[in-house]
């Protein structure tokens, strides 16, 4: 709201803002053909992958949020028993719930690094499924270590996009693909397998059994 050409505020619908949530999830449920759901929310207070790496999501401090995000973080944690766990994103306890033996799940979510979840992904941005088996999700995080994620602030490995990097992980066995290819290929562009590491760390969601709740630890992912 421009009241002055100086003085601009913002405001918010959470009236509607509410609405239109409610029924997105509802939405997501009739497509999905879910009889429940669980809704994953980020912990604003600290992720394993800054301790991993400073530079993890440093991009985005200067980010101003919506005005209702706070507010309908709150709709979604009392109205819709939203689940937050301390020091994981979002998308790790959709992972870890999708991966856990015996559940049958749809994950939705329109964020890429859910490839890298085996199991059915729904888009609801190109209304897509997306059946994605065990050495797909693992070929698309390794490819990851390759290209990197600017939006989440690490590079990968120097000069590799990702038709580089599919080039170079074509008929290696996803068993062989750590040592064969993206271990030399930073050792190649002056890197050490460290930083290949810390980059695999930052890039894979955690998968059931790799969070204990009771303690916050988490098990950080091994070639």
């Amino acid at each position: 709201m421009p009241w002055t050409a100086e003085l601009w505020t913002y405001k918010g619908d959470l009236a509607g803002a509410k609405y239109e949530l409610t029924q997105q999830i509802e939405r997501l449920l009739l497509r999905t053909k879910c009889q429940a759901m669980k809704v994953a929310l980020s912990d604003m207070r600290g992720n394993f992958r800054k301790e991993v790496s400073s530079d993890y999501k440093s991009n985005r401090t200067h980010i101003s949020r919506p005005v209702l995000f706070a507010a309908l973080r709150d709709v979604l944690r009392n109205q819709y028993q939203a689940v937050v766990l301390p020091r994981l994103e979002g998308d790790d306890l959709v992972s870890m719930w999708a991966t856990e033996p015996g559940m049958d799940t749809v994950v939705c979510s329109i964020d890429k690094d859910c490839r890298g979840i085996p199991g059915v992904l729904y888009n609801p941005m190109k209304d897509s499924f997306l059946d994605v088996s065990a050495e797909e999700a693992d070929r698309f995080f390794l490819s990851q270590v390759l290209t990197g994620d600017r939006v989440d602030g690490y590079v990968g490995c120097p000069g590799i996009g990702p038709k580089r990097a599919a080039g170079l992980m074509a008929n290696v066995p996803t068993a062989d693909l750590w040592h064969a290819v993206i271990v030399p290929a930073y050792q190649t562009a002056g890197l050490s397998e460290s930083t290949a590491l810390r980059n695999a760390r930052c890039a894979r969601l955690l998968r059931h059994g790799e969070y204990n709740p009771a303690t916050g630890e988490v098990k950080l992912w091994e070639p």
